[in-house]
């Protein structure tokens, strides 16, 4: 991995399942993440708000 990608990127993990098959995500125009799923039991996908 690229070095300055290190000093940047935090690596994440979950204490609970949140997500089953998590594979790609969006963040809005007001800064909400959404996460979208694969083939999770048909789920919608996850959103995420920010605190203000």
């Amino acid at each position: 991995m690229d070095p300055l990608a290190l000093e940047k990127l935090t690596p994440l993990s979950q204490s609970q399942s949140i997500f089953l098959h998590a594979h790609d995500l969006m963040i809005d125009k007001d800064g909400n993440i959404h996460v979208m799923e694969w083939n999770a039991a048909c789920r919608y996908p996850f959103k995420s708000t920010l605190q203000k």
